[in-house]
């Protein structure tokens, strides 16, 4: 019962990392699309995210 206890919170754990930097990209994105400042000072941090 504990293994998979484990490979439940496991699965959930990278369900919430999954959804969290999807949703970074998704604010990336945005922020770079709408604004061209927020834009300039993202590519800053992320060149790849908001190369794409």
């Amino acid at each position: 019962m504990g293994i998979y206890f484990l490979i439940r919170v496991g699965m959930v754990a990278a369900a919430a990392v999954t959804a969290g930097i999807a949703g970074c990209v998704v604010k990336l994105v945005s922020a770079h699309r709408h604004s061209g400042n927020v834009g300039m000072s993202a590519k800053k941090n992320f060149p790849v995210g908001t190369a794409v």
